[in-house]
């Protein structure tokens, strides 16, 4: 029997929304790319077919088949939404139109938040079954901030965080800072781990690194914009009931020395103004200065990896010889 195109999608309804998806892609890039009027259209209506696809993988009810398998493959599954979606940050970034575009993207990206709660007239649901989504809010999150971070657009990375996010759930229309992006991916980093007898600390983050694949963003970049997302949370939200916890750290073994590079540079006083404008602060002396109050309202020293505490000050470059 040959199988058509028609066949799979018939068989597969995402086939079909994932093909509506790259063809909006191309349209809306070409638009904004172009600086055609029809720009902010081209990208709404781009915006849309992703909102479309990523409801079309909701997990449907329980299954015989273990539960982080049925999400590990939705989040593959969702790997071609992503690509798409840092894409277009890309494009906008290489356009004269990037910052009418970045206002577009970020309500909509709000609004995505509404996925990883319980959907509408659902009468029997398991929060775990969003595990899928919350893993792809992190990363495209994630991979939007580390993108911005190697194009050093530092303006817009400071919009996108200070941006009141707003979406819809069953309980009605919602409001978060960035932190609604992150998310522990309990089917992964416990089920997954435990039921495989996988000795790792963090599966979502073994499988985050091996998704890295994408030229505008490394795994390094993401290390980098994790980090810093975490304490521009905790200087913009010391007293929040949820944090940005930074997993990829597990893997930030080369930084412990130096700190992160745009932090290591920093120490010189006349390359601060990317640390300034990202973690609002004026100077060396005030992130000093922040980093200790938050430290110990936040008692950083519990936050740990296996045991071991979180050298936040080492990647902030505190601990480096090197003067201002």
């Amino acid at each position: 029997m040959i199988v058509t195109e028609e066949n799979k999608a018939a068989a597969d309804p995402l086939v079909e929304l994932v093909s509506n998806v790259e063809t909006r892609f191309s349209i809306a890039c070409d638009a904004v790319s172009g600086g055609k009027s029809h720009a902010e259209e081209a990208a709404g209506q781009f915006f849309g077919t992703i909102d479309k696809a990523l409801a079309g993988c909701r997990v449907e009810g329980p299954s015989d088949l273990p539960l982080d398998e049925r999400i590990l493959g939705l989040i593959e599954r969702l790997k071609p939404l992503r690509n798409y979606l840092l894409q277009f940050v890309e494009i906008v970034e290489k356009s004269d139109n990037g910052e009418a575009a970045h206002a577009a993207l970020r309500p909509f990206l709000g609004s995505l938040l509404g996925f990883k709660h319980a959907p509408r007239n659902v009468i029997t649901f398991n929060h775990l079954w969003c595990d899928h989504y919350r893993f792809f809010l992190r990363e495209v999150f994630l991979g939007v901030v580390a993108t911005l971070i190697a194009r050093r657009n530092f303006e817009e990375i400071d919009r996108y965080l200070g941006f009141d996010y707003r979406f819809e759930t069953c309980r009605g229309p919602q409001r978060a800072a960035f932190l609604g992006f992150d998310a522990y991916i309990k089917t992964l980093d416990e089920f997954r781990a435990r039921r495989l007898r996988q000795n790792r600390l963090s599966v979502s983050t073994d499988l985050l690194n091996a998704r890295a694949d994408m030229p505008m963003c490394s795994f390094k970049d993401m290390m980098q914009a994790d980090f810093i997302l975490c304490v521009r949370g905790l200087f913009d939200h010391p007293k929040a009931l949820t944090r940005w916890f930074p997993r990829t750290l597990v893997f930030a073994h080369d930084y412990e020395k130096s700190g992160f590079d745009l932090f290591f540079a920093a120490q010189s006083a006349d390359k601060f103004g990317p640390v300034a404008k990202l973690l609002g602060v004026r100077n060396r002396a005030e992130l000093v200065e922040k980093f200790a109050a938050v430290s110990r309202q936040c008692r950083l020293d519990d936050w740990k990896f296996g045991g071991i505490s979180i050298p936040f000050g080492s990647y902030l470059a505190l601990d480096s010889a090197v003067s201002a």
